[in-house]
């Protein structure tokens, strides 16, 4: 069996430092640990070794290796989270959930563009629910209209709580995202 030259993020962690080096070992780490780093891959410091060991020339098999994860980075299919394969639906709603958790605001016309899918599809994609956008806004935690839902400056510690409304792998079931302390 030949040698992997090529780790997702998601596959390496801390520990891998010697195979991965400094920077993929913290990236990989940095992505099990949930902050937000974009989808990627490392290549080995064997890789870079079999370099070297080739008079500074890239050998085929490592090189089809590397291509093989550009294209699956250029494609966006490479998992990103615990090695999921997001469908579309979910990577909508992932894309929503982060711009209400970084911005305190979904702009659908914005988000729309950026993802090039209609805002209508991009709210069936979500489990968005005016009834329940309702009761939040009731609450004072969000401000909603048909082009954005903005949390209120009192409803950004409940953003948590909006996001999940969202995701429709959250809906019907008791998953709570930490735990009380």
């Amino acid at each position: 069996m030949s040698k992997k030259f090529c780790y997702l993020f998601t596959e390496g962690n801390a520990k891998m430092r010697e195979l991965l080096g400094g920077k993929g070992a913290n990236l990989a780490e940095m992505t099990n640990i949930g902050l937000p780093v974009p989808q990627g891959f490392t290549i080995t410091t064997e890789a870079c070794t079999q370099y070297y060991e080739d008079g500074r020339q890239i050998n085929h098999e490592i090189m089809a290796e590397i291509m093989e994860y550009i294209e699956k980075v250029e494609a966006g299919i490479l998992p990103v989270a615990k090695g999921y394969l997001l469908s579309r639906e979910e990577q909508i709603t992932r894309e929503a959930i982060e711009m209400l958790m970084c911005n305190y605001r979904i702009d659908w016309n914005e988000l729309s563009e950026q993802l090039s899918v209609p805002a209508r599809s991009i709210k069936q994609a979500t489990a968005y629910d005016e009834a329940c956008l309702r009761e939040f806004a009731e609450d004072g935690l969000v401000e909603f209209d048909e082009n954005q839902i903005r949390m209120t400056p009192e409803g950004r510690l409940f953003v948590r709580n909006v996001a999940a409304s969202l995701d429709k792998l959250m809906l019907g079931t008791n998953k709570s995202f930490s735990k009380p302390v």
